[in-house]
C-alpha cells in the first residue's frame, strides 16, 4: 500500500508520461508543454492531489480520454466554423459602464483604446495571447475584484480632490494570489477605467524589467553610488522616464513642479521654460546620465504633491523589489533590489495626496514578510484561481477566436479545469496544444 506522498509522486510521474506522449506531439510541439502542466490538480475540489485511497483503477479512469485529444483530423473538412456568441456574452466596451451584473462576461478592448490607453503596454501575458488570436478579438474577463477596486477609485475622491479615503480607509491595494489567477488582467481592467475617467495613471507593466533587471547590456560605470548610499542605474532610469513620457505626455505638461529646488536642479527656472513634470523629465535627459539617474526619485516625490488630477500608481510584479537585481558593484557583488535608488523611491505604498496605489505581486519572490516595512499597511485583495463557471466562459471565448476548432463537451471542460488547477495561463497552453484537434 503506497503512502499518500508516494502515491502523489506516482500520479506526477504518470501524468508526465501521458502528457509527453499526448500533448507533446501535437502540431510538432516540443514536450516543454508537459513540464508546464506538472501540478497537483484539484480534481473535485481537492487542491493537494488525489485522495489517499486512489488506486490504479482510478488513475486509469483519470487518463482514459487523454489520447483522444491527439486524434488526427483534416482541418479543411472536420473543423467547424466558430459559433455566434450567445446574447450577453460580451459586456460594454467602456469599463465605466461595468457593474456586478457583468461579472463573468468578457469585454472587448478596441485597437483605438489599446493605442490610446495602453501606450506603455499590457500587464502580464495577455497581449501575447491576443497576438496568438491573429487580431480576431482582444477581450478581458470581468472579475468581481476589478469592480471592487473600481468602486474604491470612485469613492476615494471627495469633491474632485481628496484625502484618498474610501471604504478601505485610504489603504493601498495589493493584489495577491497564486500564479495564473488573473492578477494582471484585473490590473489592466482598473488601468483602463482610470484612464477613461481622466486620471493621471503611472503604470509600470513589469517592475522586474524596468527597475531591477535591465535587459540591455550596460557598462560598469553606469552603476554608481549616489549621495544617499543607494545605487543609481542611469540606463534603467532612462527607460523608466521614456515610459512616463509615452504614457502621459499631454497630462504631464499640465502639472507644474511644486518643489522650487527641483526647478533649479533641472535648469528650468528661466521665464518661458517648461516648468511642468514633462519639462523636468526632458531637462534631466538634456543634463546627462547623473540627472537621469536621480530624476525618477524626484518624479515619485512630485507625484505625492499632485492635486490637479487624481493619480493612480500601478506596479505589476511589485514583489520583485524584494529580491536580487542583475546589477553588480565594482567588486562583482550582486546588488539587492532594495539597494537601488529607484526601488527605494517606489517601494513605499503611501504618500499620494490625491489618488490611489494598486500593485500586483508575482510568484518569483517572497512577499508577506515585508508588509511591516510600510507605515501605512496595504490592504491585500486575494484573487482566487478561476472557477469552473469562469473556465467554461474562457473556453467559450477561445472557441470564438478559433483557438479551439470545435465545441468541447462538459466532461472535457472538467478535465481541463482539473488538469490546469484553475490556472488561466495553463488553460491557454492546454487549449492551444489541443486546439488543432476536434473533440
Amino acid at each position: 500500500m503506497l503512502r499518500p506522498r508516494a502515491l502523489a509522486a506516482v500520479v506526477t510521474t504518470v501524468r508526465s508520461a501521458m502528457l509527453h506522449g499526448v500533448l507533446g506531439k501535437a502540431a510538432g510541439r516540443r514536450p516543454v508543454a508537459a513540464r508546464l502542466l506538472h501540478t497537483t490538480f484539484p480534481l473535485h475540489g481537492l487542491r493537494d492531489g488525489p485522495p489517499h485511497d486512489w488506486g490504479q483503477a482510478e488513475l486509469d479512469a483519470l487518463f482514459r480520454d487523454l489520447p483522444d485529444l491527439h486524434a488526427k483530423f483534416d482541418p479543411m473538412v472536420d473543423a467547424l466554423p466558430p459559433p455566434q456568441p450567445p446574447e450577453g456574452f460580451y459586456a460594454s466596451e467602456d469599463p465605466r459602464d461595468h457593474t456586478y451584473a457583468d461579472v463573468g462576461k468578457f469585454y472587448e478592448v478596441s485597437d483605438e483604446d489599446l493605442e490610446t490607453y495602453f501606450k506603455e503596454g499590457i500587464c502580464g501575458e495577455l497581449y501575447k495571447q491576443w497576438r496568438s488570436f491573429s487580431g480576431r478579438s482582444q477581450a478581458i474577463l470581468i472579475r468581481p475584484q476589478a469592480l471592487e477596486i473600481i468602486e474604491c477609485l470612485r469613492k476615494s475622491l471627495i469633491n474632485g480632490r481628496g484625502d484618498s479615503r474610501d471604504h478601505l480607509g485610504g489603504h493601498p491595494i495589493v493584489l495577491d494570489g497564486p500564479r495564473g489567477c488573473g492578477k494582471s488582467c484585473v490590473l489592466n481592467h482598473v488601468i483602463h477605467f482610470a484612464r477613461k475617467e481622466g486620471w493621471l495613471v503611472v503604470s509600470i507593466p513589469s517592475a522586474r524589467d524596468v527597475f531591477t533587471h535591465y535587459r540591455d547590456n550596460y557598462r560598469e560605470d553606469s552603476v554608481h553610488e549616489d549621495y544617499s548610499g543607494c545605487w543609481d542605474i542611469p540606463p534603467s532610469a532612462d527607460e523608466f522616464l521614456d515610459l512616463m513620457l509615452v504614457e502621459n505626455e499631454d497630462t504631464l505638461k499640465e502639472i507644474p513642479v511644486k518643489d522650487t529646488k527641483l526647478l533649479e536642479k533641472y535648469d528650468i527656472t528661466e521665464p518661458g521654460s517648461d516648468q511642468s513634470l514633462f519639462g523636468m523629465i526632458v531637462g534631466a535627459k538634456e543634463l546627462g546620465p547623473t540627472y537621469v539617474g536621480q530624476c525618477p526619485m524626484d518624479f515619485r516625490a512630485e507625484l505625492n504633491r499632485v492635486i490637479e488630477r487624481p493619480v493612480l500608481l500601478t506596479i505589476d510584479q511589485y514583489n520583485s523589489f524584494f529580491g536580487p537585481s542583475n546589477f553588480k558593484d565594482v567588486y562583482d557583488h550582486t546588488i539587492g533590489a532594495q539597494e537601488l535608488s529607484m526601488v527605494r523611491a517606489f517601494l513605499p505604498l503611501h504618500g499620494l495626496t490625491n489618488g490611489k496605489i494598486v500593485v500586483a505581486n508575482c510568484y518569483r519572490h517572497p512577499f508577506r514578510s515585508t508588509m511591516n516595512r510600510f507605515s501605512l499597511a496595504p490592504f491585500t485583495l486575494h484573487i482566487p484561481r478561476f472557477s469552473r463557471k469562469e473556465f467554461e466562459q474562457m473556453i467559450a471565448y477561445y472557441r470564438q477566436v478559433e483557438w479551439l476548432l470545435s465545441d468541447p463537451h462538459d466532461e472535457l471542460i472538467d478535465r481541463f479545469w482539473a488538469l490546469t488547477s484553475g490556472r488561466g495561463d495553463k488553460l491557454f497552453l492546454c487549449a492551444g496544444w489541443s486546439g488543432q484537434q476536434t473533440f
